[in-house]
């Protein structure tokens, strides 16, 4: 078993899906309108028969970690080395919005009104979309006799993206 020491540099990073939050994975945008009509077709092969239900499933996969945004300066700001920098100990980090980083931001969003990141969902909703007709078409072009098995393992994973994609936006309150 893996213990980390002192020196040993550690990510931290923490699971969304166990969140205590009521709203946790509910919080659908209205962007995400059509990938959800889209998304019918992986009913049919899913074990419980619904991508929406809305129980922990699968084990948690969705993990996310804090960076320190904002002004120049933030990440010198002590309240970041505490929160974030193992009370001190550790250190702060600050990615700048102006670098192109694959990483994704979580939105904060109830559930009528948009935000700042309505562009965002949109090209999520994309993503989503492109994903959804390319797992259907790939069971469609299954054999046959492979065609169940091959519609629950695509419907399988692309439902965990989507659930992951769901607790990646959360309520603002």
């Amino acid at each position: 078993m893996f213990s980390p020491s002192v020196d040993t540099p550690i990510l931290r990073m923490y699971n969304y899906e166990h969140s205590n939050d009521p709203d946790e994975g509910q919080i659908i945008p209205p962007e995400w309108k059509e990938v959800i009509y889209e998304a019918n077709w992986l009913d049919k092969y899913l074990k419980d028969g619904n991508l929406w239900k809305r129980e922990m499933k699968f084990g948690g996969s969705t993990y996310g970690c804090s960076f320190s945004s904002g002004p120049t300066g933030v990440e010198d700001d002590l309240t970041y080395w505490r929160l974030y920098g193992n009370d001190g100990e550790g250190c702060s980090l600050k990615i700048s919005s102006t670098h192109n980083f694959p990483i994704y931001k979580v939105r904060y969003r109830d559930k009528e009104t948009g935000t700042e990141y309505e562009e965002e969902d949109r090209q999520v909703a994309e993503r989503l979309s492109s994903l959804l007709r390319i797992g259907k078409e790939a069971v469609e072009k299954a054999p046959g006799k492979y065609k169940c098995e091959a519609g629950r393992a695509i419907a399988e994973g692309v439902q965990k993206i989507i659930y992951g994609y769901c607790h990646l936006v959360k309520h603002k309150a």
